[in-house]
């Protein structure tokens, strides 16, 4: 699907958590963007299939993605977040991708911040 560096020779349950697949921000964003344009290929009813399940509450399905997390169970502490996704609103579909890293960045945290960015843009109407 040319994803990132397609690597996954570190095995099918480590390759995509701190394993040998790799992709940077703009990779994600084209990604995501093929996913919204049904453009991947795998047959179409899958790649809706993928879509209806990031939808995230309170907005319509206007609001869509994906979070991800660093943990530092040694200090019981999380060190990273990311979103990515999409989000319709009154100009059109964004797709975003978002990382931050830092004690206390979790992807929860990173989507909440990006909700409240896209909103005050006008890129996402505010939720029910």
């Amino acid at each position: 699907m040319n994803y990132g560096n397609a690597d996954v020779s570190s095995g099918e349950d480590s390759f995509w958590l701190g394993g040998s697949l790799e992709i940077d921000a703009q990779g994600q964003l084209e990604f995501v963007t093929a996913l919204e344009r049904e453009a991947l290929p795998v047959d179409p009813a899958h790649q809706r299939a993928v879509k209806a399940m990031w939808v995230q509450p309170g907005h319509g399905g206007a609001f869509a993605g994906k979070t991800g997390s660093g943990y530092d169970s040694d200090r019981s502490v999380f060190t990273m977040g990311w979103f990515i996704g999409t989000a319709r609103g009154p100009r059109g579909t964004v797709a975003f991708a978002a990382w931050r890293e830092g004690d206390g960045w979790s992807g929860p945290r990173v989507r909440e911040e990006l909700r409240a960015t896209l909103q005050q843009r006008g890129d996402l109407a505010p939720g029910r």
